[in-house]
């Protein structure tokens, strides 16, 4: 339904910010665009690297609206292996994060996660934190900080 459509919203962007008039290499120094059948019909400077800026949220944006639909959400579940001693507040046993490739658990979320097991009476975990592949949080550190491999992620 949205297909190519981040390009028909890009040229509204531009002609609204009355930039229509300019031509591509002078607006950005890297372009490229393809039409139906991934045919490329235009391109500037296509393989320099660049900093996209926020417009290309839009097409982020829209390319996930397309594939994943509107209603997909990423779930992460956190449950635990053991027993919780209520007294203490001891849970004698692991804590394990099972992740749907969420791009957006961010540090900040991992503090209400921890907030929520103290709601729950969890003071304590004396096993272990057991997260699997398809868990991760944030920018962890930039595009130089993150390690490719999942199961090295996960670790």
């Amino acid at each position: 339904m949205f297909r190519h459509s981040w390009l028909i919203l890009l040229l509204l962007l531009l002609l609204q910010s009355g930039l229509a008039g300019l031509a591509a290499s002078e607006l950005l120094p890297v372009w490229y665009a393809e039409g139906p059948g991934d045919r490329q019909f235009s391109s500037t400077d296509k393989d320099i690297p660049l900093n996209p800026a926020s417009i290309v949220k839009v097409a982020t944006s829209l390319w996930a609206l397309e594939t994943l639909g509107p209603a997909h959400r990423f779930e992460t579940t956190f449950a635990v292996r053991g027993s919780l001693d209520r007294a203490t507040g001891v849970l004698d046993g692991d804590l394990l994060v099972s992740g749907t490739g969420d791009p957006d658990f961010h540090v900040e979320n991992a503090y209400l996660v921890a907030r929520a097991l103290n709601d729950l009476g969890i003071r304590q975990i004396t096993g272990s934190l057991l997260v699997d592949e398809l868990f991760w949080i944030g920018w962890e550190g930039g595009a130089e900080g993150r390690a490719q491999h999942p199961v090295t992620r996960a670790a």
